[in-house]
């Protein structure tokens, strides 16, 4: 991910296979990390107390959309200049705008990979085992259940985003300023929501809060 923003940040000008190879790339990387950072919240969580579980993870999406508040503000009122079509007399280019990327990415790996330790693996199953393992997880109803709606919410997610964008563009000419403030609220609706999670809904039915935070983000989606 790190090295994608590089890459867009070092190269000059950018083809169309390239630039999509570049994204395709980042969005792999993108989830290979965050898949890993929450299996290590997961495991961390195990050791909470079972009155405090979930207080680990709703803290650390509470720091997640926080940062995200403020780095879609500076998107929003550092790059609405000439360079990406917006209102202002001046903002940054995309190359600019990815060497801040880079240097601020870089600067929290610096301070944060010294400290992370693994310990050593054990013994390794096969990739016969392994396989035989999902297979038995996969049979188990809440967790083909939960699949099976998350897969369906992201698919119509990725329909409907790509009409938001496509009538963004053409119909309400929104610019870069717009959607800035726009990703600002959204990130400080979901920071208010982990912190009124984290503060009152550890206790509550876990069914009932992820309906009612799928139905309130689908809501918000819709505003």
């Amino acid at each position: 991910l790190w090295g994608g923003a590089l890459l867009l940040a070092v190269l000059p000008t950018l083809t169309l296979p390239l630039a999509s190879t570049i994204f395709l790339c980042m969005t792999v990387s993108y989830l290979l990390a965050d898949c890993a950072a929450d299996a290590v919240l997961v495991a961390l969580s195990a050791r909470e107390a079972a009155e405090a579980r979930g207080s680990l993870i709703s803290t650390a999406y509470l720091i997640r959309h926080s940062v995200n508040v403020l780095a879609n503000g500076v998107v929003a009122f550092c790059y609405n200049g000439p360079p990406s079509g917006g209102s202002f007399s001046w903002g940054l280019t995309t190359q600019q705008l990815m060497w801040i990327i880079v240097a601020f990415v870089g600067v929290l790996m610096g301070a944060s990979l010294p400290f992370l330790h693994e310990a050593p693996p054990g013994k390794q199953l096969s990739f016969r085992r392994r396989c035989k393992q999902l297979l038995r997880l996969l049979q188990q109803a809440p967790v083909w259940r939960l699949i099976v709606a998350l897969v369906s919410i992201t698919t119509l997610s990725l329909v409907t985003n790509q009409a938001q964008i496509n009538a963004n563009a053409q119909w309400f000419h929104i610019e870069p300023l717009q959607l800035g403030l726009s990703a600002c609220f959204q990130s400080l609706m979901m920071a208010v929501g982990m912190w009124a999670f984290k503060r009152y809904l550890l206790q509550a039915s876990w069914r009932l809060t992820y309906a009612g935070g799928i139905l309130g983000t689908q809501l918000f989606s819709l505003l």
